[in-house]
């Protein structure tokens, strides 16, 4: 290979590295966001549980 070609193999490899970098702190990001709404759902349902006494009710049949 000439010295032209690679210096575009060289920065094609850098471009794909930046794309690399960023779907992997966009899947950071995204995992922190789930994370926090998992969180959320779960202090919801435990001051349900405390308040109007969510999990207090058992229907037969039901498992």
């Amino acid at each position: 290979m000439d010295d032209l070609a690679l210096n575009y193999q060289s920065d094609f490899n850098a471009i794909l590295q930046m794309i690399a970098d960023v779907r992997r702190k966009a899947a950071y990001q995204v995992n922190a966001t789930m994370i926090d709404l998992y969180w959320g759902i779960g202090e919801f349902v435990s001051n349900k549980a405390v308040q109007d006494g969510w999990g207090t009710f058992y229907r037969k049949g039901t498992f």
